[in-house]
């Protein structure tokens, strides 16, 4: 799904090299690499992999939105739909289960069609994988030195309230139990933890055994020197960053080559932040100057809870935050 996305730009004559800021059409290919996943099939989003097919696959009801097109006009089945060969599919009489876009599919044009692609794929033995499924619990992220270098016109008591979280882990980490056993990874949020760590959890009187209080000694030099390159703990976390799937519901099943989504310009859907507040939305790595600040709509609208499941950002197809971000 492309569309043309009306805004401000700093237009760069690939001839003469000339700048002119101008409001122009900017055509984002908005699934490019992203495709969707039945929610009966996964809850969570999770990047793909198979046999020339890569890229993530979003946790989407597309079959309720068909569903429900289908009651609002049951003389037309929204469901049926072309795959990139011309052959016509009945995504709910079919039973199908994952959506995969062009973009996604690296060798298409060397197959006759899916069919053939599938019979290679059984013929040769050859497997599909799910591989960075979306946690069920996010750790805090971290900023780093880039980012903080893009922020120019940073004052002393803005870094100090962006260091906050750092300067007050230090602090606690020769007194509090819980930052101990935080740093030390043996918290249950960590579902990978290894046995000292199960050991802490389960006796945190361990702390105070010779091996942890050397361990802890070496850890806060760790995290001072981080914090003097620019790895500081911020109220952020790494999550995916999803297109408005509801807009290319709208785009593959009406038809609509303008779709409205359900995120206008300037806004995002993320459950792990409160709604109404803005949003730093930020990429590693990070290239530019690429801020992009946006209002986070959790809480503002039915619909949009209703349709967005998972703890992804999801963002607008009104929006040239992709091409920001470099996401596209």
């Amino acid at each position: 799904m492309e569309t043309e996305v009306m805004n401000l730009v700093d237009f760069i004559d690939d001839k003469t090299y000339s700048v002119e800021r101008k409001t122009t059409p900017v055509p984002i290919t908005h699934t490019d690499g992203s495709g969707m996943v039945r929610l009966d099939v996964s809850r969570k989003n999770f990047m793909f992999r198979a046999a020339w097919i890569k890229g993530l696959l979003n946790a989407f009801p597309f079959d309720k939105f068909i569903r429900e097109a289908n009651r609002k006009d049951p003389l037309v089945n929204h469901g049926i739909v072309k795959d990139i060969y011309g052959v016509e599919h009945d995504i709910l009489a079919e039973d199908i289960q994952v959506i995969l876009t062009k973009s996604q599919f690296k060798l298409w044009k060397y197959y006759e069609s899916w069919e053939q692609y599938c019979d290679y794929f059984e013929r040769y033995g050859c497997q599909a994988c799910v591989c960075n499924l979306e946690p069920t619990q996010f750790e805090k992220a971290k900023i780093n030195y880039q980012m903080l270098q893009t922020l120019t016109d940073l004052t002393d008591e803005e870094l100090l309230n962006i260091s906050k979280g750092t300067r007050t882990k230090l602090e606690n980490l020769a007194s509090d139990r819980n930052t101990m056993l935080k740093v030390f990874g043996a918290t249950k949020e960590n579902e990978r933890r290894n046995g000292f760590q199960e050991s802490l959890l389960l006796y945190p009187e361990l702390l105070q055994d010779e091996y942890s209080k050397e361990t802890l000694r070496e850890i806060k030099k760790s995290i001072e020197k981080e914090a003097k390159a620019g790895k500081l703990d911020v109220d952020g976390c790494y999550t995916f960053i999803v297109p408005d799937m509801y807009a290319f519901c709208q785009w593959l099943f009406y038809g609509d080559k303008n779709p409205s989504g359900l995120l206008g310009n300037g806004e995002v859907y993320c459950p792990l932040f409160a709604g109404g507040v803005e949003l730093d939305c930020l990429r590693s790595p990070h290239l530019y100057v690429e801020h992009a600040v946006r209002t986070n709509m959790v809480g503002a609208d039915h619909e949009l809870g209703r349709w967005f499941k998972t703890n992804a950002i999801v963002t607008s197809v009104h929006d040239v935050i992709s091409k920001i971000l470099q996401f596209d």
